[in-house]
């Protein structure tokens, strides 16, 4: 099994974001899992992730994992979304900012709107988060360029549809399935409503 992590660090990089990073490619490589390490750091996400993605096409990689920076996870992470077989799936976690909604949506009447009531396994999602997000090549393959891309307004100041939301979109539109496991713990720097998971992610 070969998978190619992509890191995107258009800022400072947390120094605990080293507790994720080291720890989930020593244990990768204990598991017989071959990783490959890029990271991007292009001030733009959307430019960032499409970059990654030429470079995962240069590996001999099967799968491309997305790890923010700002983000921070178990070490067996990318072993446990592996085991389920899906195409695309990642875990949940919650926006930085009030009201500190989980980044995980559903249609409803036609418009996205975020899952508040997770399930205990996991479940379908019309667009995730991609800071802990596991794709198959397969998924580029059939999609056409641009992965991710931001949808802006008129006077391209105000961001309409974040890239994530653009990807998994497309990916949909494409015939794909997008999952969310619940019980990866993922915590967002920054975000107080995952303090309680970040503490028990410590231990």
């Amino acid at each position: 099994m070969v998978v190619f992590l992509a890191i995107t660090s258009r800022h400072t990089v947390p120094a605990k974001f080293l507790n994720t990073i080291i720890p989930m490619v020593q244990y990768n490589a204990s598991q017989n899992i071959k990783t490959w390490v890029y990271n991007d750091l292009d001030i733009s996400m959307d430019v960032s992730r499409n970059k990654c993605v030429e470079k995962f096409f240069e590996t001999d990689a099967d799968w491309l994992f997305f790890l923010d920076t700002d983000t921070f996870m178990e070490p067996n992470t990318i072993e446990l979304l592996l085991n389920h077989g899906k195409k695309i799936i990642g875990g949940i976690y919650t926006s930085r900012h009030e009201p500190y909604l989980p980044i995980a949506y559903k249609k409803v009447d036609g418009k996205l709107t975020p899952i508040t009531e997770i399930p205990n396994k996991i479940f379908q999602v019309d667009a995730l988060a991609t800071g802990c997000l596991l794709i198959h090549k397969s998924v580029f393959e059939k999609m056409k360029k641009p992965y991710f891309e931001y949808e802006k307004d008129a006077n391209k100041e105000r961001i309409l549809k974040s890239e994530d939301v653009f990807f998994c979109e497309k990916a949909k539109k494409e015939g794909f399935e997008i999952f969310a496991d619940p019980s990866i713990k993922v915590w967002h720097y920054g975000s107080v409503a995952d303090l309680e998971l970040f503490k028990k992610f410590k231990k």
